[in-house]
């Protein structure tokens, strides 16, 4: 049994001498947060648990699930081998929100999203001035970038179904999902897609035990059926060995082999009804079960907002998100506003991180024609070879979606793509602890999570049918993006990515990197 762990209060700190914590702990992991993500989790656990000891295991697992209870960039699976993107920035705000307060949190949240945020501000502005007439050679290593990162898109598929499919019923809606998506193109047609996946799991749930009723009924009855052939079956041999003179084949109970057979010879012991043998991850649960610090225990005097306070906050961010869809639909039309209200959306409703945006964010900003596929492809594959977050792609993108104002885009594309998981991230942290075993909560996320991955297949297939950069060949007409599949070595590229990364661990800037070489070998072997 885990030893009782008692907490001694700490004398509280000022607000200064917080911050400055923060900034000495937090400041260089937005520099080094390469490696994927699991590599970030692993850091942030060495640095906040061993050593410094800021919480201990039992909290940083109660966080961590929490990340992957809410949307945005909040989506985990905790089992040391792949997590979201975005769980590490989440999850950092979370350990700084317990231990110092709301504002050395958010502090901590810029420093860790913050140095990458800058990088894809900086690459948007220089992609906005990339002439659409670029020499063949530029257009080739567009081309094997692309095609690297389309590699990546596929591998998160991959790696998140193997992860969320659990059951037939996410099997299912990981398919459903990812074939509506890549047969239909619609704006309203992803969170259709992914609401519609948690109130299946949750319908397949609650009617389980109806059909293992049923089924266990099915099976009593096609036993009895059985039994009753057998029996006449046995009658039957019974009866035409009498009429042939033949001994039977049906021993006779009473017989004294039948007896002898039947009676143990020497002492018996008495054998126990069952043997409780207990697997490595059933006593890996019961040492869970005795550890005596649980989250609450742990929660900083500096975190002191209640429940209602919580409340107070969840309600008021679903009816802001409410009004500014109203507004868009009715009152105001601009571009601005409206990126704002689509990013907005989708931070909110995506389970899933930087992979499962991916193909909402291409239905928002590339079909109106505020950013080309080419240029979208691209920013993908800038952000793999950056630290922080995949959700700093909104800042790339709102620079490129605002054209007249840059500066003004990156910041509503920021603003909303954080801000939905910081908010219920805040919100619901008083709850959480009351309903993280509720399983309701459980089979709702079961199918929000089966249905995004879905939908990650389906960018899969549209990325590879624009990734292609070419030459229109007129000084007037953009660059055109086809199918990569034009041209085998494209698809070589996009399978090696995949690959390399999967089997050989080799880290995602490489990947990419690999693609760009690839495609400038290309061109020098064919010149065009």
């Amino acid at each position: 049994m885990a030893a009782v762990v008692h907490q001694v209060a700490a004398p509280r700190k000022s607000l200064a001498a917080r911050c400055i914590e923060v900034l000495r702990f937090y400041g260089p992991l937005g520099f080094v947060a390469f490696g994927g993500p699991s590599a970030n989790i692993v850091l942030l656990r060495k640095i906040f648990v061993r050593d410094e000891k800021w919480l201990d295991d039992k909290t940083f697992t109660d966080l961590l699930a929490l990340s992957s209870a809410l949307p945005g960039p909040a989506f985990s699976q905790y089992d040391g081998m792949l997590f979201s993107d975005l769980v590490q920035p989440q999850l950092a705000f979370s350990i700084s929100l317990l231990r110092g307060g709301m504002i050395p949190g958010l502090l901590s949240f810029v420093l860790l999203t913050g140095p990458g945020a800058l990088a894809m501000f900086g690459f948007g502005f220089g992609v906005k001035h990339i002439s659409n007439t670029l020499p063949d050679i530029v257009f080739a290593l567009f081309s094997g970038l692309n095609a690297a990162a389309v590699g990546l898109i596929a591998l998160a598929a991959y790696n998140l179904s193997q992860k969320v499919i659990t059951d037939p019923i996410t099997r299912i809606e990981v398919f459903l999902s990812a074939a509506f998506a890549t047969c239909f193109d619609s704006q309203w047609l992803y969170p259709v897609l992914v609401a519609a996946g948690g109130l299946a799991t949750l319908v397949w749930d609650w009617t389980t035990p109806f059909r293992s009723k049923i089924k266990a009924r099915a099976g009593t009855v096609m036993k009895n059926k059985r039994d009753e052939n057998r029996v006449v079956e046995d009658n039957r041999d019974v009866e035409q060995g009498k009429e042939k003179g033949e001994p039977s084949s049906i021993p006779d109970v009473n017989s004294p082999e039948i007896i002898n057979i039947a009676a143990p010879s020497g002492p018996t012991s008495p054998q126990p009804d069952f043997i409780d043998v207990k697997t490595p991850m059933e006593s890996v649960a019961a040492d869970e079960k005795d550890e005596t610090v649980a989250t609450e225990h742990q929660l900083s005097p500096y975190f002191t907002l209640g429940s209602w306070g919580g409340f107070f906050i969840t309600v008021a961010y679903i009816l802001f998100l409410v009004l500014v869809i109203i507004l868009r639909a009715t009152v105001t039309r601009t571009r601005a506003f409206d990126f704002f209200v689509r990013i907005m959306i989708a931070g909110t409703i995506i389970f899933g991180g930087g992979p499962v945006v991916i193909p909402l964010l291409r239905s928002y900003v590339v079909d109106p024609g505020w950013v080309s596929s080419r240029n979208f492809i691209l920013g993908f594959a800038l952000i793999q070879a950056l630290p922080g977050p995949q959700f700093n792609f909104a800042i790339y993108l709102g620079v490129l979606a605002i054209p007249h104002q840059p500066v003004v885009g990156a910041i509503l594309g920021c603003v909303a793509i954080f801000t939905p998981g910081i908010v219920l991230k805040i919100g619901l942290l008083p709850f959480y602890n009351k309903w993280r075993d509720n399983d309701t909560a459980k089979s709702v996320l079961r199918g929000l999570n089966a249905a995004a991955v879905g939908l990650i297949y389906a960018a899969t297939y549209r990325l590879l049918q624009v990734g292609f950069i070419m030459s229109s060949g007129e000084p007037d007409t953009p660059a055109i993006g086809s199918s990569l599949f034009q041209d085998g070595w494209w698809v070589v590229v996009t399978a090696g990515a995949f690959v390399g990364c999967e089997w050989f661990k080799v880290p995602s800037p490489i990947a990419i990197l690999g693609g760009g070489v690839a495609g400038v070998a290309w061109w020098g072997v064919t010149k065009r």
